[in-house]
């Protein structure tokens, strides 16, 4: 699943470069309607389907992603309109400068990715250790459930973070820095705007929300009484991730990777490790604690790259 997955997102990101975006939302929704079917059946044998339980779900991914992969590779190869591009899967490189401007230009990228991926494990390790009277399984729970109900509420932050990237590219190659100064601006505001209704939902619903995970009870209770403390540092990712998107729209895809590196590794690891290891009785304020350095490191960033754009230092790569 995930080899299919890294090849449809191949495809979706060609796509969004030419601003198809509609394309990529239909692919997934079918995608998804897929996952959602054989998931139930193949968890629970129905439909003549084995009973294959957690295996079924993983299976249910596999066909998820080979479903949109085979879809969006007929629709890029067959319909006219993208022939211009001629997309040629199977040709080799027969210039080895291209594979090294791929790695040059990729790098980067993939490095501030896997920071941040790495700041979500360690802040997972951190919560486990909390344990207590709930044990370290249900701090966890708590923390996936925050996590998934903070990513839901952060989804137009996404969207808008790679519309952004998409709109100070085409400002970068036009060398229009106005532009790029005014769709930041818009960007930033349409995104709070977004997360801010999504996240007043589900405080307003919080345990619903939270009960959909948590049928039993276990750990409801610690869940919603953390929740409000969190949402409103979500904003500090929105400013975070819409900043990121726009500095590697206009190539300064270093400052991110940097930025990410060091602020992680000095701020946000020893500091949620130095709480993690407080003599504090409640579990919620120690949960709440190591939560907010996550934030914390967030909003440093946002205002490095605040900094970044104020300074005019990141349109070196326009004058060069």
């Amino acid at each position: 699943g995930i080899f299919f997955m890294f090849l449809y997102f191949g495809f979706v990101a060609f796509l969004r470069g030419i601003k198809n975006t509609k394309t990529p939302m239909r692919v997934f929704m079918l995608g998804g309607a897929a996952f959602v079917f054989f998931d139930y059946a193949l968890i629970f044998g129905k439909f003549g389907l084995p009973a294959l339980g957690f295996m079924g779900s993983a299976a249910a991914n596999a066909i998820q992603y080979g479903i949109m992969l085979s879809l969006i590779i007929g629709i890029v190869l067959c319909q006219s309109q993208y022939r211009a591009y001629a997309i040629e899967l199977f040709r080799p490189f027969t210039d080895k400068s291209i594979v090294k401007r791929f790695f040059t230009l990729s790098w980067p990228i993939v490095l501030d990715k896997v920071t941040m991926a790495a700041s979500y494990i360690w802040l997972g390790k951190m919560m486990a250790k909390l344990g207590g009277e709930l044990g370290g399984e249900r701090v966890v729970a708590t923390l996936t459930v925050i996590k998934s109900m903070d990513r839901m509420a952060f989804l137009p932050a996404i969207a808008f973070a790679q519309i952004i990237t998409l709109l100070s590219s085409n400002n970068f190659g036009s060398g229009n820095i106005d532009g790029i100064k005014s769709n930041i601006k818009k960007v930033l505001f349409l995104s709070n705007i977004g997360v801010a209704l999504m996240l007043f939902v589900f405080y307003m619903w919080r345990t619903n929300f939270i009960s959909i995970f948590d049928q039993k009870g276990e750990f409801t209770t610690l869940a919603a009484s953390v929740f409000p403390f969190l949402a409103p540092l979500v904003f500090c990712d929105v400013f975070q991730i819409v900043l990121s998107g726009a500095l590697r729209g206009v190539s300064d895809v270093h400052t991110v990777m940097w930025t990410r590196l060091v602020v992680c590794a000095c701020l946000f690891v020893p500091g949620s490790y130095l709480i993690s290891n407080l003599s504090i009785d409640s579990i919620s304020v120690k949960f709440i604690l190591i939560y907010v350095m996550f934030y914390l490191s967030n909003a440093v960033m946002s205002a490095v790259y605040i900094n970044r754009f104020r300074s005019g230092k990141w349109m070196k790569n326009i004058r060069s």
